[in-house]
Parts: structure tokens; C-alpha cells; sequence
């Protein structure tokens, strides 16, 4: 009667979070479902006490869904396996301050929003360094997105924000002196890993798409990490097919220490997720039934299985 596909509804489960997200996700797609039955229990005469969820019920549910939608997006960016996550922190922190301020225009979520918000700033409280390097080597973003984004994650605190922005900026500078002290010598030795990813930004960086940085004009003796902050971020067009470790790659001659800075930088995980699905795959392959394998027969198997799932997923650059 509806033309809807037979679904199967998650169920709330009081040990995963995320539950409740995948509930609400599909039972507000087949509400015409539910309310019909509810008329059917209702006509029939059920003995079973039945609450008809009315249209501020259903309201309700639009809104959690939509709520717990960016940190079920978020956990997913983070616990990224065949991508860098590590520039990808800073923007979803932004995204979820993005929807807690929203949520404040809500008076029924107030109280639940505040004491988000303060469970949310006492775990991120001192965000890692290491992030905001990420972010600023990322082309798309620099500190042109740094900027809004602390702007929006301190709620405009200048003094908090300009603290934070000149420990950055110290740490990056010291971290290219150090780079270039070390690898100076062998810079056209080092060759980056051509590695696909795919682009998982939403929210905050819309803010970006309409600003446009002046390129300033580097002499010819400054070091390839000013030219790099004084050249415009590239356009967003087309950014699904951006691969942020190739665009390192073709441009690692134009900035050889800023490059190996951007590799190192960029293979921080932001979760342990990967080094578990490692130890997850090595008890698969040696089990009770096969622990006599060789070291190298092991090594064969794992390597091979990611090989597939690489090839799959169309993360082989090849």
C-alpha cells in the first residue's frame, strides 16, 4: 500500500550509544508504517496499552536523529582505517559546536545542550597540537580555516583564541627548523606513499567556499613553509576526488621540508581503531586450528587480505 521496503528496525541498545541513532534514522523514514500500526492494534482491540506518537512526538525524533547524526558521522571520520584522519579533527570538533549552538534554540534540549557542551569542552579541552598541524597542512584549510574554526570552538574568546594560535604558530616553526636540520641534507631522497582517501567534510566548511586569500608574493630566500602560508588554498570544487597524501606527493619539490612534515603529520590516527582491526585480523588468521603457520606464511595472509580490501575499495592508487 505504501510502496516501502520490508525493513527490520534497530533496537535501542543501552550499551551502544549509536543505537539510538540507527533507530531513530529508520523509524522516522517509515512513520506512515508505524502510525498505521498503531490504528491496526488500536481497531483491533489490543489489550496492550498503545501511546499514538502524535506530529510533536514525531518532531522530537527528527530533531535527535539530526543531533546525534554529527557524532555518529564524527566517530566514523575518526576511526578512519585507509584515510588520514588526523586533519580531519579540528573541522569535525567545529561541526559539532555547529549543531550544540543550534540545539540552544531548542528550550527542550537546553539543559541536555549545556551539559553537553561541558562534558564536550572538559574531553577536548586541550586539543592537541598535533591537530592544528594537521589542519594547517592541509591546503583546503591553513589558517584561514583555523581561524573560524577557534572562533566558533571558544565562542569568539580572543584571548583564549590568539594563546592557542601563537602556540601553533611556535610549534610549526620549530618543527620546520627541526625537519630541515634533519632531512635537509637527503631532501630529494624522500618519496611520499601515493595512498587514495576520500573527503568526509560537511558543515564547517561551507563557511570556507566563499572566502578567497590574497597570494602574497614570496622572495625568492624565504623557506618553503611561508611560501606555502602565503599561497591562496586551493579551490573546494571537486573536492570528493581530492587525495590530500598525493597532493603532497606532486608537490613535494615545490616544498621539500614542508612535505615530509605533512607525511609525518598526517599518519597520526586519531583513534585506535586501526591498530585493533590489526590485532583483530592476526587472531582470525592464527587460530587454535592454525597456530604452526610461519612467521612469513602470517605475513602473506594478512598482507594479502588487505591487499583485497584495498583492491575493493578502490584505495589502490594503481
Amino acid at each position: 500500500m505504501l510502496n516501502m521496503k520490508r525493513k527490520n528496525i534497530n533496537l535501542d541498545m543501552a550499551i551502544r550509544w549509536n543505537s539510538t541513532y540507527k533507530l531513530l534514522q529508520n523509524i522516522t523514514k517509515y512513520r506512515k508504517v508505524v502510525e498505521l500500526y498503531e490504528i491496526q492494534l488500536i481497531n483491533n482491540d489490543c489489550e496492550t496499552d498503545i501511546y499514538a506518537l502524535n506530529d510533536y512526538d514525531w518532531h522530537i525524533a527528527d530533531l535527535l536523529r539530526d543531533l546525534f547524526e554529527i557524532f555518529d558521522t564524527s566517530t566514523n571520520i575518526f576511526c578512519g582505517v585507509y584515510y588520514p584522519t588526523s586533519n580531519r579533527v579540528i573541522t569535525q570538533i567545529t561541526n559539532i559546536f555547529i549543531v550544540l549552538q543550534k540545539y540552544l534554540s531548542f528550550e527542550i534540549f537546553n539543559d541536555t545542550i549545556f551539559a553537553m557542551i561541558e562534558k564536550f569542552r572538559k574531553y577536548w579541552g586541550e586539543i592537541p597540537l598535533i591537530f592544528y598541524i594537521a589542519l594547517i597542512v592541509d591546503p583546503r584549510l591553513k589558517f584561514e580555516a583555523l581561524d573560524e574554526w577557534l572562533t566558533i570552538i571558544y565562542f569568539n574568546d580572543q584571548i583564549k583564541i590568539e594563546e592557542i594560535k601563537n602556540e601553533i604558530n611556535s610549534l610549526l616553526y620549530n618543527l620546520y627548523n627541526y625537519y630541515k636540520e634533519k632531512y635537509g641534507n637527503d631532501i630529494n631522497t624522500i618519496k611520499l606513499p601515493p595512498t587514495n582517501s576520500s573527503s568526509f567534510y560537511k558543515g564547517a566548511l561551507e563557511m570556507l567556499k566563499s572566502r578567497k586569500k590574497t597570494t602574497n608574493s614570496s622572495p625568492n630566500n624565504t623557506s618553503d613553509l611561508d611560501k606555502y602560508l602565503n599561497t591562496d588554498i586551493i579551490s573546494f570544487e571537486d573536492q570528493e576526488d581530492f587525495d590530500i597524501l598525493i597532493w603532497w606527493k606532486s608537490h613535494q619539490h615545490k616544498y621539500p621540508v614542508l612535505s615530509i612534515i605533512a607525511r609525518d603529520v598526517l599518519t597520526v590516527p586519531v583513534s585506535t581503531v586501526a591498530s585493533e582491526a590489526a590485532f583483530s585480523a592476526g587472531g582470525r588468521v592464527v587460530s587454535k586450528k592454525r597456530c604452526n603457520l610461519a612467521p612469513d606464511v602470517i605475513e602473506a595472509g594478512i598482507c594479502v587480505k588487505d591487499w583485497e580490501i584495498a583492491d575493493k575499495r578502490m584505495y589502490d592508487s594503481i
